[in-house]
């Protein structure tokens, strides 16, 4: 006859596979799921992507034909001031557009300007020049920390022991967060 402690042994490894049990057809039942909703292909998604594209492209050709052909026919027609408008109202709508570049590009040089200054004096050299600017940031982005001295870690080897006095240094935002939480910044520190 088992023991009292066989008895209890033996229901706990039941309740335990029936619990596994439980598990795997959970797991079971979300994995038929996933299976039901429909999947695409990468290959096909990307012939997709490229039929798009290509259809893009084909309008934006057709698109100047058709202005061309437009303008070709003002102009034998000699309306020459109807063209004269749609050429201003073109550049009009450009313009804004336009400006727009000039001051990303200018942003761009300004912001490898910085970057390349933030390197070592003996490192500019090598930011290779022949890039474009867009370029040159995303190799600046790859390589900048080749070039930097890593910083040495933070020991607070200056800070003097000597116990408690009461003070402890806390910025504003950790002082506003003690504050928040109800502690003293004795108690804030402890547990910083």
């Amino acid at each position: 006859m088992p023991t009292p402690e066989e008895i209890a042994a033996q229901k706990e490894k039941e309740e335990k596979a029936e619990k596994e049990k439980e598990a795997l057809a959970l797991a079971e039942a979300k994995k038929t799921e996933k299976e039901k909703e429909p999947m695409i292909p990468k290959s096909r998604l990307d012939e997709e992507i490229q039929k798009a594209k290509e259809a893009r492209e084909a309008l934006a050709i057709l698109q100047k034909e058709q202005a061309k052909q437009r303008e070709a026919q003002l102009a034998e027609q000699g309306k020459y001031k109807e063209l004269v408008e749609e050429h201003v109202k073109t550049i009009a709508e450009l313009q804004p557009k336009a400006d727009r570049v000039d001051s990303m590009m200018k942003t761009e040089a300004n912001m490898l300007a910085a970057q390349i200054e933030e390197l070592p004096e003996t490192a500019q050299g090598y930011v290779p020049s022949k890039l474009s600017v867009q370029d040159q940031l995303e190799w600046l982005g790859e390589h900048k920390t080749d070039f930097m001295k890593p910083l040495p870690p933070d020991l607070k080897a200056g800070k003097r022991g000597g116990g408690e006095n009461g003070s402890v240094d806390l910025n504003d935002d950790e002082l506003a967060m003690a504050k928040a939480a109800d502690m003293s910044p004795e108690e804030y520190a402890k547990y910083k």
